[in-house]
């Protein structure tokens, strides 16, 4: 049998090497600290994304337009007096079903500009928009049913109630406590938060 040789530079230089890497650690968890340190030290700010700003002014300019249209022509008060009575508007020679055909296509262009809204500030997805119309469906009868500027306050209140309600408690409570809201908003306000119940009938 011929004798094993352990040679002692290579035991040497082992060691330097476990010595290399115990340094090595010790730096980087001392790092991690003064990271961590720094971390909690700093400030927290609250940043909006130019892309966020450019789409929220896009929809308020859109939203503005809409209502300026349903209140200063002749068409945007056609669709407003066959909304609110059909044979009256009739009566007065409004004629219904093309007034109703427009009403659809201003309605399909508004849903095509809010999905290019949408299109450049989330990822599309195949049930990305059952959500949005179950959110759609809360603001507007929050709001009040035809009140435009109301639907703009309630769109803007309820997603800070999202956010909040997203950085206090777990993922799992967010729609239970948004629905819980909109069902107390229900007993109390069933008009909505932004209509008065007077003039419910006078803001379509």
């Amino acid at each position: 049998m011929k004798p094993v040789c352990i040679h002692l530079p290579i035991l040497g230089h082992s060691n330097d090497n476990l010595r290399k890497i115990g340094l090595n650690h010790n730096l980087r968890s001392v790092s991690h600290k003064l990271s961590l340190t720094q971390i909690q030290g700093q400030t927290p700010k609250i940043s909006i994304g130019l892309t966020y700003v450019m789409c929220f002014v896009l929809a308020l300019v859109v939203m503005l337009s809409f209502q300026m249209f349903l209140k200063k022509t002749w068409t945007g008060r056609a669709i407003r007096a066959v909304v609110q009575n059909p044979e009256a508007a009739a009566m007065m020679g409004i004629d219904g079903e093309k007034i109703v055909s427009i009403a659809y296509s201003l309605s399909y262009s508004l849903i095509g500009i809010a999905a290019i809204i949408l299109m450049t500030m989330f990822q599309v997805e195949p049930t990305f928009g059952g959500k949005l119309q179950t959110y759609a469906f809360l603001i507007c009868v929050a709001a009040g049913i035809g009140n435009i500027s109301g639907a703009l306050w309630s769109g803007i209140l309820v997603g800070v109630l999202s956010s909040l309600i997203s950085s206090v408690l777990p993922s799992a409570f967010h729609d239970a406590v948004i629905f819980t809201l909109f069902v107390i908003i229900l007993l109390v306000r069933p008009h909505g938060l932004f209509t008065k119940k007077d003039s419910l009938a006078h803001t379509i």
